[in-house]
């Protein structure tokens, strides 16, 4: 069987299986992010099987399979969890009715937050219509990777988020890197000023949670606290 059709397979038999990577707070609660594998073979990335689900036009059953799955494994746990939303769900009707009418079965408004990459956006108008939508849920926005290529911090007064992640990037060279550390202290000090939660992703090591620490961040995220994972650890 072909790649392309091992995918299909799965994704219209709904075996995606979704993995929970615990986000820790600087004050010791927690959170989860939800990132989504093929059930038979976890070991494809995300960056190899999306391109090819966009390509056969499953990518609106994909993401109702991580909306619902997401649900249903948070629907009694009072914690807040994450998921990934791209510009194409954005773009669709259909996606935004079935995050509703989960949103309406479940409850778990105040415990969502929808992660965005930014890069992605090529219209903020159209995200920031979604977002509206979903206020009366109490439903928080993520811009994920931010300070990533050419973040603009004029857009974030647009979006208006709830945490901004920094890019993985920076938080691996900051320590070495002065242009690097001068750009997280200039995205912490505006998330502080504009009331924005900052997650550091990418935290692997006892040193750079350490030197992380001093910072006004809300929250870090990577393998030094646990691994993607089909239980919540």
């Amino acid at each position: 069987m072909s790649i392309e059709a091992y995918i299909k397979k799965e994704v219209q038999e709904r075996n995606i299986v979704l993995f929970y990577q615990k986000i820790v707070t600087k004050a010791g609660s927690y959170q989860y992010e939800c990132l989504a594998r093929m059930k038979n073979n976890t070991s494809i990335s995300p960056e190899d099987f999306i391109p090819i689900i966009v390509k056969l036009n499953l990518y609106e059953d994909f993401t109702e399979t991580i909306i619902k799955k997401s649900f249903e494994t948070f629907k009694n746990k009072k914690i807040l969890f994450s998921i990934n939303l791209s510009y194409m769900d954005f773009l669709n009707k259909n996606i935004f009715l079935f995050l509703i009418k989960q949103l309406e079965k479940f409850n778990l408004g105040k415990y969502l937050i929808l992660e965005i990459l930014e890069e992605e956006i090529k219209d903020f108008s159209v995200v920031n219509n979604f977002i509206n939508k979903l206020k009366p849920y109490s439903v928080q926005i993520a811009i994920d990777d931010f300070g990533k290529n050419h973040s603009n911090l004029a857009r974030l007064l647009y979006l208006h988020p709830d945490f901004l992640k920094i890019d993985i990037f920076l938080i691996k060279e900051f320590n070495t890197n002065d242009k690097a550390k001068k750009i997280l202290e200039n995205i912490v000090d505006l998330g502080r000023q504009l009331n924005v939660k900052i997650v550091a992703e990418g935290v692997e090591n006892e040193k750079t949670y350490q030197a992380l620490l001093k910072y006004n961040i809300y929250a870090f995220q990577g393998y030094y606290f646990s691994k993607p994972d089909n239980r919540l650890l």
